[in-house]
């Protein structure tokens, strides 16, 4: 999917990569002749996964959560 020069919004975007991740994932299970219904071994696929989402690169660790950088804009 291609998109503009606008900024899209984050939560947009997150969910953007969720779904992208999920599709990988089962495509990967089915092609292993994986069972849809086996929750586990489909989210398994998921992790040590690094793909390039609408939001960036996209970095899943061994634990199945997700690396990224934030940075602290403003305190009071």
């Amino acid at each position: 999917f291609t998109y503009g020069e606008d900024e899209v919004n984050s939560f947009v975007g997150a969910f953007h990569d969720a779904v992208i991740l999920y599709a990988i994932a089962l495509n990967e299970s089915l092609a292993a002749n994986v069972s849809i219904t086996n929750g586990s071994e489909i989210t398994r696929r998921m992790w040590n996964r690094t793909f390039t989402g609408i939001t960036g690169t996209v970095s899943i660790d061994e634990n199945g959560d997700r690396n990224a950088d934030y940075s602290l804009l403003d305190m009071d």
